[in-house]
């Protein structure tokens, strides 16, 4: 039997693939494909089907307020080990339910639902959903020190700043 261990993306993203949309943080749902496609190699994000009662086949499942939403998950291509469905609600861009759905509407919560389930599935993004600083971006890199400066002579002496080593008389040089 073949085990297929799910990958953990947490703290794959960096703070350049990160763009603010009024003031929340996101990371485009075409990142976040190119990033499951380096990372997640041979997964892919599926929708599952509802069938309605007529027989209907749809990837909108309804909800009792008449409301939509999407089933996501993500299947192994090779292993076909799919992973736990996901609801995923059909907003507008408030976020409030639509109970009226274009296609449009349909096109961006898949690509809406893409973003949430690789965060519930392998934890990519996940501090941009939690709130969480990411780390990258705590790490703050010190300034180089620029010019030279005189060798100290005695325990924790600050160095002593110098133009250039010719300015100086350190003595005659070694030949």
């Amino acid at each position: 039997m073949t085990t297929t261990t799910l990958p953990n993306l947490a703290g794959v993203i960096k703070t350049t693939d990160i763009y603010k949309k009024m003031k929340f943080d996101y990371v485009a749902w075409a990142k976040t494909a190119q990033i499951l496609r380096e990372h997640a190699p041979g997964w892919q994000f599926c929708l599952d089907k509802s069938t309605s009662e007529e027989g209907i086949s749809s990837y909108i499942f309804q909800a009792p307020d008449g409301t939509g939403f999407l089933m996501g998950y993500f299947e192994h291509i090779d292993t076909n080990v799919k992973t736990t469905l996901f609801p995923f609600a059909i907003t507008d861009n408030a976020n409030r339910p639509l109970q009226k759905i274009s296609s449009v509407n349909f096109q961006n919560s898949h690509r809406r639902c893409l973003c949430a389930c690789a965060c519930f599935t392998f934890g990519l993004a996940y501090e941009l959903w939690a709130q969480i600083e990411i780390d990258e971006a705590k790490q703050v890199t010190p300034e180089p020190k620029k010019g030279i400066s005189r060798t100290p002579t005695k325990p924790k002496q600050e160095p002593e700043p110098v133009e250039s080593i010719e300015d100086k008389d350190y003595g005659k040089p070694i030949a």
